[in-house]
């Protein structure tokens, strides 16, 4: 029996895509109609300035366009497709990639979790396989991050860089894009400062077909902007841990002056050494100031 469409409820596919006239449309047409009971299903690609034919492909193929003029960035590019699932009244929101490395059949293994209410936001976690595969500095990178995200905001995840994931309407609303050029990081520590609940779920990952990554043209500056990315969320939301630590390290490098110092006064004698002397009262000044910013940006943090 069908349900009737004021009462359905929706989950929107949300897909940034740049250049991918050759998969687009497979991956479009490999999303299955029905995802779950009770749910329709829609599905939004995002084109960011694609000199190809991904607009025509994916619409041919069932697809809701939205394109950028030019160029904006992976990350502008999901904001723009969250933006407009969140606008068209989206429950439940799956993200994949457009290049046909994740198979749309495997969407139900991530909404699994959500609809039986153990998970507020489910990450795909890709193979060894495929990580043994991958060139070796995107493997470094990817390691990387998930081991700083499981220390720092103490989520269990292993691939935080995986663009296939679903979350839940309240999730995807609270987040903010601070960056053009990558979203993974910020949205996972995002979800978690804010205590969703976020879980892993295995999933098969195959090779692109066609070309070479085209949406992160550079994996060193990727990692650049997600190391910048990292420290920019833990400035907002945990700026004690920030700014006071390192005022606690500006103050114990003036102390080590300050010692150096004392021992050249205790065994020499008379000390004529004025630029010590600045060094010492700056640095313990700015540790200080320093880290009363910290506090000051911490209350604030709290009451915000």
């Amino acid at each position: 029996m069908g349900i009737e469409k004021e009462t359905s409820k929706k989950i929107s596919i949300v897909i940034p895509a740049y250049n991918e006239e050759m998969s687009i449309g497979d991956v479009v047409r490999a999303i299955p109609t029905i995802l779950t009971e009770g749910f329709e299903r829609d599905i939004i690609v995002v084109d960011d300035g694609s000199s190809d034919e991904t607009k025509k492909v994916a619409e041919k193929a069932g697809a809701k366009v939205i394109r950028h003029e030019r160029r904006m960035g992976l990350g502008f590019a999901m904001r723009t497709a969250v933006a407009e699932a969140l606008d068209t009244g989206a429950e439940l929101i799956v993200s994949l990639d457009a290049d046909g490395q994740h198979d749309p059949c495997e969407i139900h293994c991530l909404l699994e979790p959500i609809l039986d209410n153990r998970a507020d936001m489910v990450i795909g976690r890709r193979p060894k396989k495929f990580f043994r595969e991958m060139p070796r500095l995107k493997r470094i990178g990817n390691s990387f991050f998930s081991l700083v995200l499981r220390l720092l905001v103490h989520i269990p995840i292993s691939d935080s860089q995986c663009g296939f994931r679903a979350m839940k309407r309240k999730v995807a609303a609270s987040l903010r894009f601070y960056s053009s050029y990558t979203y993974t990081q910020e949205t996972l520590i995002q979800a978690a400062e804010q205590g969703f609940r976020i879980v892993e779920v295995p999933i098969s990952c195959r090779q692109r077909v066609h070309g070479k990554s085209r949406l992160v043209l550079s994996p060193f500056r990727y990692g650049l902007q997600a190391i910048a990315i990292v420290f920019k969320m833990f400035r907002d939301y945990h700026p004690l841990l920030v700014f006071g630590g390192s005022g606690v390290v500006l103050v114990l490098i003036g102390i080590a002056i300050g010692l150096r110092l004392l021992y050249a006064y205790v065994t020499q004698g008379f000390i004529d050494a004025p630029t010590s002397f600045l060094l010492l009262a700056l640095f313990i000044t700015s540790g200080l100031q320093v880290s009363l910013f910290g506090l000051l940006a911490d209350m604030l943090s709290r009451k915000r």
